[in-house]
């Protein structure tokens, strides 16, 4: 049985989740947004999220997949946030 971390299917998911983090986060959050930036944050940090985490659980069953994709989902949101964040002090910083 091949490891969650290199299965076709558990990339795409990650990927999705990542593209769909990012596209919430240019319709949800405030302000001028850069969607085409949110949606590549959200996906690097889906990837990431997703990846090292299956690679840190190490196993292949529906659980593991599952956990994966929920770590993959908070890195993503984590890392829009904090550009977010970034974002909105330097902007108020002018």
């Amino acid at each position: 049985m091949t490891p969650l971390y290199t299965s076709a299917w558990a990339w795409a998911s990650w990927i999705i989740i990542g593209i769909v983090a990012g596209f919430m986060a240019s319709y949800f959050l405030p302000g001028k947004r850069n969607v085409f930036l949110d949606v590549i944050i959200g996906l690097v940090g889906g990837i990431i999220g997703g990846w090292g985490s299956a690679l840190a659980i190490g196993d292949h069953t529906p659980q593991s997949f599952a956990i994966a994709a929920l770590v993959a989902l908070f890195i993503a949101g984590a890392a829009l946030w904090l550009y977010n964040t970034l974002l909105t002090r330097m902007s108020n910083k002018k």
